[in-house]
């Protein structure tokens, strides 16, 4: 998808090809703005295409995240029906307590995304296990959302990048940015394959965002997560929705090709300062563990690979999104809990703030300048950029 000539200006500019860089230029260019799209690697090479693939509302936190996500389905199955290569797919989803504890905290759970307008069932044992007859008899309950679902991470992004080209998107990859510099109201990029101008520059660089802000002399802090998944050889289908735990640490699906991927925010081990990382044997006994009580056929699968990515997220975990403080053309879109599913909805949002200067939903608590404000947050760069679980 490399540009065979390389272009040095486009109405717009952003950094990172992952699925928020994505989902901007499409909506970007269906307003028919010029949009060119910059990546150091190759497209969805790093998050957006090495996840689970998990579009679940029931597994969302906090509140405003799950409000976010209920509008991004709607457009998951907008670029599911243009595209059925996303294998965009909403099988419903349940969320499975193993305790009477946790029983309590999906009640919770329930109560609180019902106050959030998502319509979600609560089943007991025997009620579940006639629904879902795959799943442990010693599982003591469960809630369902209908909205539940998932994609092909791997092929999702790349997917909706091609309907990006079909209108006019530009890429130029393998192309790192290497400094950023502002002439009377222009900006013009210095890249590894020559310099570029653009009017508007849009930054979704996901967990790389502040090597990025180093040029404007600003740093926001970004937790790195390593999350891993395990992947097991392709099974007969068996497992008919996507499966949350209460305690946030599984996710289960299985993919059309009947390969099952298991997640839940288990991490590998890792440095993003060296671009270091390898799947924990910890996780991924842990991550095995927990799928195989849940759902007992898994103790015959094979589990053949296992991969981890670095992801980056805010402290409170809800998305950037808004201008950079102190720049009118200059954005910021992502770095968060739950990216891959909210994304749509988001480069949705940053196509209507480019075009009106405004966003039809109400979305200030997204704005960057809550973590800048403070001089502070300049000293957390790069302060968690490793991990080691041993």
């Amino acid at each position: 998808m490399n540009n065979e000539k390389f272009i040095n200006h486009s109405d717009i500019c952003i950094i990172g090809a992952g699925m928020f860089g994505i989902c901007s230029a499409f909506f970007l260019a269906k307003k028919g703005y010029q949009v060119l799209i910059i990546d150091k690697d190759y497209i969805s090479q790093r998050a957006s295409g090495a996840n689970p693939g998990s579009l679940a509302i029931q597994n969302k936190h906090p509140d405003a995240l799950v409000l976010l996500a209920r509008k991004a389905i709607d457009i998951w199955e907008y670029f599911g029906n243009i595209n059925n290569k996303i294998e965009y797919t909403r099988c419903g989803g349940f969320r499975v307590a193993e305790t009477e504890d946790e029983i309590k905290n999906l009640k919770k759970g329930q109560k609180r995304q019902e106050n959030l307008g998502i319509k979600v069932d609560f089943f007991e044992n025997k009620e579940l296990i006639k629904m879902a007859p795959y799943l442990s008899t010693h599982l003591f309950a469960a809630t369902y959302c209908e909205l539940d679902g998932f994609a092909d991470a791997r092929i999702a992004a790349k997917e909706i990048a091609k309907l990006s080209i079909q209108k006019g998107v530009k890429y130029s990859l393998r192309n790192k940015v290497n400094k950023i510099k502002l002439k009377s109201n222009k900006i013009f990029l210095e890249t590894s394959q020559g310099s570029i101008k653009t009017e508007k520059l849009i930054l979704c660089p996901g967990v790389w965002l502040n090597e990025l802000l180093e040029n404007f002399g600003i740093a926001i802090p970004i937790d790195l997560f390593i999350n891993q998944v395990l992947v097991s050889a392709p099974e007969k289908p068996l497992i008919k929705h996507i499966i949350t735990h209460v305690n946030g640490n599984l996710t289960v699906k299985q993919s059309h090709e009947g390969t099952v991927l298991m997640g839940g925010a288990w991490q590998g081990e890792g440095s993003l300062n060296t671009n270091e990382k390898k799947p924990s044997i910890y996780s991924i006994k842990g991550n095995s563990d927990i799928s195989c009580r849940v759902i007992p056929s898994i103790r015959k699968f094979l589990i053949n690979r296992a991969w981890c990515e670095f992801h980056g997220y805010t402290k409170d975990r809800l998305p950037l999104f808004g201008k950079l403080p102190g720049y009118e053309n200059i954005y910021i879109n992502g770095s968060c809990s739950g990216g891959f599913t909210i994304a749509p909805y988001m480069g949705k949002l940053m196509a209507e703030l480019i075009d009106k200067d405004k966003t039809s939903e109400d979305v200030s608590n997204l704005n960057p300048a809550r973590f800048i404000k403070k001089e502070t947050y300049k000293k957390e760069l790069n302060q968690n950029n490793s991990h080691k679980l041993f």
